[in-house]
């Protein structure tokens, strides 16, 4: 993928989690591979896994972090972007209002809701000033 992109845009990266547990090194084999292939400033890496966050911000400080919090919470969502040094926050699509935006926004953060994949809700969040949004059908 990220060679069919050769740079046009920046990729979300998302680190999931196996059936009963984090994949074992997981995030250093992506960091690997994003510098490999001279990515790095080019990924955004976000995972609802708070731990694969927390090992990927060791093992490099600067690169872009994007948090999911499930169940949706921007408390929670916020303490998590502060103290991992998030460049985005990553709202599930249902919670997004024009106040949830502006507040992640003067709060510094870029707004990347999920799932978007109906034509209306792209044209809601586009309208409520979101950075991007992720989708299926793009």
């Amino acid at each position: 993928m990220l060679r069919a992109l050769n740079g046009r845009t920046i990729l979300n990266i998302e680190l999931k989690a196996g059936v009963r547990r984090l994949h074992p090194g997981l995030e250093s084999r992506v960091l690997t591979l994003v510098r490999r292939l001279g990515w790095r400033d080019r990924v955004v890496v976000s995972s609802f896994h708070v731990r694969y966050l927390e090992r990927l911000r060791r093992l490099d400080p600067a690169i872009a972090i994007g948090i999911l919090v499930h169940p949706w919470s921007i408390k929670t969502a916020l303490a998590r972007a502060a103290r991992l040094g998030a460049v985005s926050i990553h709202p599930p699509a249902r919670v997004v209002t024009a106040d949830l935006v502006g507040r992640l926004h003067d709060a510094g953060y870029a707004v990347l809701p999920y799932t978007v994949d109906r034509v209306e809700d792209k044209r809601r969040l586009t309208r409520l000033g979101v950075d991007g949004f992720f989708t299926n059908y793009p």
